[in-house]
């Protein structure tokens, strides 16, 4: 690993953002409010880079709820070349994703946007993070609000996804990853979580389910023939994950 630019002090809001999306996604889960919370509004991300040339597959958005009450809505535009998420947890932050997807479900680049609750996304983000990942390696470029930069480049499994939790447009593509490449392993890498490294596994339901098991959660998915993400739910919380679609102005 080789710190570029700034000492490691300005590392840990990275850190804080994914401590603060995972413990708030599983307090939404586990203690719901009595007062039932509406569902955070948000408009399709912006057209993706590529639209233009393969055309939009879809936009929509993948809600979880737990009972009534709406935990985080993840409204997605996505092509066959590249995705683009905006992520907002109940009472908590805002996670923009942007990824370009390559041959055999890869992706080989992903630029992820954190924003602390409450800031609108139209200031700068907190924090900035760019994931290159080449080979067996990985480089991360992080920036924060005051202007501190690192880049760090580190040994990873070829094959390597980015991930955090918990998103839903990352793990469709976990999934379409394992398909394409014929695996029950897909390795990841957290670059929220200060470059954790873990593993999903992945295990057959019947035709059209799979579970997706990882360290801090455990998915039971519904997948259609195209390999997309349809429905499920998240154990042990019970928490459903629904996918609506959305009208493309």
């Amino acid at each position: 690993m080789l710190p570029i630019g700034e000492r490691r002090r300005r590392i840990p809001p990275a850190r804080r953002a994914s401590l603060a999306l995972a413990s708030l996604l599983a307090a939404a889960c586990a203690s719901p409010p009595e007062v039932p919370v509406p569902p955070v509004v948000a408009p399709p991300p912006p057209p993706v880079d590529g639209d233009r040339g393969v055309g939009v597959a879809e936009v929509g958005r993948f809600v979880i709820r737990s009972g009534a009450d709406t935990v985080s809505i993840e409204t997605f535009r996505s092509s066959a070349s590249a995705s683009r998420s905006d992520m907002r947890i109940r009472g908590g932050p805002t996670l923009q994703v942007g990824t370009e997807v390559g041959g055999d479900a890869l992706i080989p680049s992903a630029t992820l946007l954190f924003w602390r609750p409450g800031a609108p996304t139209s200031d700068p983000p907190d924090v900035e993070i760019v994931v290159t990942f080449s080979d067996a390696e990985v480089s991360v470029q992080r920036t924060t609000l005051g202007g501190g930069q690192t880049t760090e480049r580190r040994d990873v499994q070829p094959g390597t996804m980015p991930w955090t939790n918990p998103s839903m447009i990352l793990l469709e593509q976990v999934v379409r990853r394992g398909r394409a490449a014929g695996v029950t392993s897909v390795p990841l890498y957290d670059a929220l979580g200060g470059g954790a490294l873990s593993e999903a596994f992945l295990a057959a339901g019947t035709a059209d389910t799979v579970i997706v098991t990882l360290p801090d959660a455990e998915f039971h998915l519904a997948i259609d023939a195209l390999g997309r993400l349809v429905g499920g739910r998240v154990a042990p919380s019970g928490a459903t994950i629904s996918r609506e679609p959305l009208t493309v102005n």
